[in-house]
Formats: structure tokens, sequence, C-alpha cells
């Protein structure tokens, strides 16, 4: 007998966390971060978005890194989830402005609540890595891709991607 589960197992800067329904899991684009959804029991939504387009507020999101990337306040989550359902569901057909607007009004009511700093760059190999693999997301990547593209050996890239990525 299987039970469902809504809750979602997360990986953020190398430390495990569950998130339940109707919360966010916020991922800052300079964090290392993984997601497991056990036997696809808990429905999600994947917004990815470029942080280069993001004004006032949400644009400090690539200068800054959250030591808690859950976010559910319960008095702000029901105006979010509609402003997210909305770019979901409409953003095709948004102007490019209003669209960028939108995304940056969820970002910034979010980024409000979350307790952030100022990025630390402290293990630079990850950041490599993790930047590499943005970057050829399109290819093929194995642990000896990345370590001939970045001189490491391969079991440090072993190594990393097995302790810091989860994976």
């Amino acid at each position: 007998k299987v039970s469902i589960t809504r809750d979602m197992h997360i990986r953020y800067n190398g430390k495990e966390y569950t998130i339940a329904a109707g919360s966010v899991f916020f991922a800052m684009p300079n964090a290392i971060h993984s997601y497991k959804n056990q036997l696809n029991q808990c429905k999600s939504l994947l917004l990815i978005i470029n942080p280069k387009i993001l004004t006032g507020p949400a644009s400090k999101l690539t200068s800054t890194i959250s030591s808690m990337p859950i976010w559910s306040d319960p008095e702000k989550k029901s105006p979010v989830w509609n402003m997210i359902k909305y770019a979901y569901e409409h953003g095709q057909s948004l102007s490019k402005e209003c669209f960028t607007l939108l995304l940056s009004s969820i970002v910034s009511i979010i980024l409000e609540d979350l307790p952030l700093s100022v990025t630390n760059h402290s293990n630079r190999t990850e950041q490599r890595i993790l930047e590499y693999c943005q970057n050829h997301y399109l290819e093929p990547i194995t642990s000896e891709s990345v370590a001939e593209a970045l001189e490491l050996s391969r079991s440090h890239v072993s190594h990393t991607f097995s302790n810091i990525f989860n994976t």
C-alpha cells in the first residue's frame, strides 16, 4: 500500500528540508539545490525565472542568498499564488514589460519574508561546477566532462555531486 503524500524533499546548500503543500521552495540562483518528488506523488509548479530580467527589489536576487528557502506566509500566500497562477496561465499573452513586472512583484513579495544575506562564494569549486552545469544543460553532462572542462579530478567532481548536490 502506497500512502500519498504532498510533501516534497529538497536539499538546499547542503541541508535537507521537507516542504509541505501550499509552500514555496524558493531556490536562489546562486544556491546549490535539488528536489525529490517521491513517486510523483506531489503536484508542483516549477517556475524558472532569469534573474537578469527582474526589476526593483527583486533585482537583488543575484547578490543575496537565503538561509531558509521555504516561504509559506499565510497572509500573503493567496495573493501570491494567484499572481503565480496568472503568470503561468497568461504569461505568453502578456507584453514582455508586463510579464517582467509581474514576475518582479512575485519575487519581491517572497524576498520580503526570507532571511537574506549577501552572497558568500566561499566554495568556488561548487560554484564553478554549478555554473558549468547551467551553461551546458542542453548537452550530456558527466563527471568526466565537468572534470575535464574545469581542470579538476573526476573523483573530486563525483564527491562534490554526491555530498553537495545529493546526486
